[in-house]
């Protein structure tokens, strides 16, 4: 082979492994709006409900901290104290799932979700 055949070669080898290993899923990619504050959330498990449960926990965590950094700005209460009151407050039958992918990965499920609450559920949250 000639330097420039293993060049493109190694070229396309390397294009190959940093496409396969950065696999995002769109549902990551979803954010919150003017109605819905929005997260995302991505696991892995050798069981594909484990997997979507670990998810949904994951997107509900950072759901919480998206919505005690929007109150903290609009109230100017303690985002710590929001964020304890949001883990306990927020069920997970509360949240809707926007997008879910499910695919298998080196012998293990991997979920990604989106999931969102409206807004409204929290225009009266300083006044109480």
């Amino acid at each position: 082979m000639t330097i420039k055949n293993i060049t493109l070669t190694s070229f396309a080898v390397a294009i190959l492994l940093i496409t396969g290993c950065n696999r995002k899923l769109s549902c990551e990619k979803i954010s919150s709006n003017a109605h819905f504050y929005r997260a995302s959330g991505v696991a892995f498990s050798q069981k594909r409900d484990l997997a979507e449960e670990k998810a949904i926990n994951v997107a509900k965590r950072n759901l919480v901290k998206e919505i005690a950094r929007d109150l903290h700005k609009k109230t100017g209460m303690s985002e710590q104290l929001l964020m304890d009151s949001l883990k306990k407050g927020i069920k997970i039958h509360d949240l809707e799932v926007v997008c879910k992918h499910n695919d298998r990965h080196k012998g293990s499920y991997r979920c990604s979700l989106a999931i969102e609450m409206p807004m409204e559920e929290f225009s009266d949250f300083g006044e109480r």
